[in-house]
Parts: C-alpha cells; structure tokens; sequence
C-alpha cells in the first residue's frame, strides 16, 4: 500500500498543528521546530447568510466557487507551504515513521451470520489485504476460510466488499485494482477456500443479493471494468442477475433507468411473515 496520499494528508494536518501548538507527536514536532510558517493569506468578505431566521456569518463562502482562479491560486499556494514543510528530509522521513506506526493495529469487522456459522474479515498486523474467517457458534474456533493473497496479487488488489450465501456456502467478494473505486466480482467456495471461475464486473458497490437457494446473486453492474478506468464508457446502473457456473455475458438484465442515466444504485431484500 503506498504511503504518499497518507503522508500529503498528515503533512497538512501537521502543518497545521505546528502553526497552533507544535503538533500532537513529540518527534514531529522536534523536527518542525517552534518557528511559526508564514501561511497564505485567506481573503475574508463580509457575507451574512440568514438560515431559518438566524443569521449566520460566512465569511469564506467565496471558497465554494470551486475552480475559480483565486480558489486555485489560494490552493496552489497551500500546497507550496506544505511541501516546503514536508520536503526536509528529517521531516519527511518522522512523518513516515508516524504514520506507519498509526496504521499498525488489528481490525475486526462485524460478523455476518448464515445457517448458525458467523463469517467476519480480520486486517492482522502486516497485512495490507484482510482475511476472511468463519467461527462456527459464538464459540467455535477461529477458522480461515480465504486468504486473497492465494489468488491475487495483494500489492495491487484490494478486497472492498464481501456477502456470505444465505446457508454460507458462498460468499462473494469485490476486487479492485491499483486503488480504482470499481472492480470485479468473485466467488469463494467457503467450504474448500477455493475461488471459484465466476467474475462480473463493473462493480462500484459491494453489495451481492444472494438467491435462497444459492443458485446465484444480484447485483448492480456499471458497465465494462476496463473501459470506465480508461475513460472510453460512462457508467450507468443496469441490475443484473448471475448465476453460479455461467459466464458473465450470459447474465440475465433484470432492471435499467435508460431515461436516468445519472443514477447509482445500491440493491436489499426485505422480507415479510404473515401474522
């Protein structure tokens, strides 16, 4: 996982901290000094807003003109600060080494129940990718049902969503690639750890609603994976249905707005019981 969206959003966080009270982190701190930066000056108007019969001062709102040239210039030279901050060495390299340390800890998600088994993913410490488990009863040990680093390349994938079958069979599962935000849909035989050949893709949501008898799933399909990363197709929402063992050009369409175009769409279940 690379470092450096983490280390511009620390930076500035610290920059700012250093200007207020020499930062929160004692290193850091040693290594920005007590010298206070000469920040950009920020133009304040005299805007008054009255909301609900109360008024309310805004004197930034000339920020809320997204691209406008003084918007950007104001921007640019934030950034500028930033990274004369971050480019010493010393600093860049606390920073790091700050972060790093941040983001070291064990994470759970909550667990998910199916046919009396509770499946959840656990983010061990030195892991980039989570792992998914099973316990079988609130007390059953601990198992390993699929490891993503057996199947994909875990420096450049990453796991973003993941439903068991309604009796856990199965589970699907979301990849995406070097960080995009859509990605492909896979299915994991929870009973070997196997992946199975299935793959759907232009998935922008993690959500999969699984048929009761686990025959196939649900989901929403935003068009080619490949052509939206590189910018040849606009997503649109089109629900589809596939079924386990088939090919994803055979998937069935179940549902599409053509004269909504713009929509993005999540799918759930709801079910009822006569009284």
């Amino acid at each position: 996982m690379t470092l450096k969206p983490f280390i511009r959003i620390a930076a500035a966080a610290s920059l700012m901290l250093a200007g207020c009270d020499g930062g929160g982190d004692p290193e850091v701190a040693d290594k920005a000094g007590t010298s206070r930066p000469e920040y950009p000056d920020t133009r304040r108007i005299a805007q008054t807003d009255v909301v609900h019969g109360v008024e309310i001062s805004d004197p930034y709102q000339w920020m809320e003109q997204r691209g406008s040239d003084e918007l950007m210039a104001w921007v640019k030279a934030q950034d500028e600060l930033r990274e004369s901050y971050v480019a010493q060495p010393e600093m860049r390299t606390a920073l790091v080494k700050r972060i790093a340390a941040i983001g070291e800890f064990e994470s759970q998600s909550l667990p998910v129940t199916r046919n009396g088994r509770y499946f959840y993913t656990t983010s061990p410490i030195g892991l980039n990718h989570s792992l998914w488990k099973m316990r079988s009863g609130m007390n059953g040990p601990e198992e390993l049902v699929f490891d993503p680093s057996s199947a994909f390349d875990v420096e450049t994938l990453s796991v973003g969503g993941y439903a068991p079958s309604p009796k856990g069979a199965y589970s699907a599962l979301r990849i995406n690639q070097n960080g995009e935000r859509i990605g492909y849909g896979h299915i994991v035989d929870n009973r070997t750890g196997k992946l199975l050949p299935d793959r759907v893709g232009g998935l922008y949501t993690p959500t999969f609603l699984w048929t009761d008898d686990e025959g196939g799933f649900f989901y929403v399909r935003y068009g080619d994976t490949e052509a939206i990363i590189a910018g040849t197709e606009t997503p649109r929402a089109h629900i589809y249905y596939h079924k386990i063992g088939t090919a994803s050009v055979d998937d069935v369409l179940v549902y599409h707005r053509p004269d909504a175009p713009g929509l993005r769409w999540g799918i759930a279940s709801l079910r009822t019981t006569d009284c």
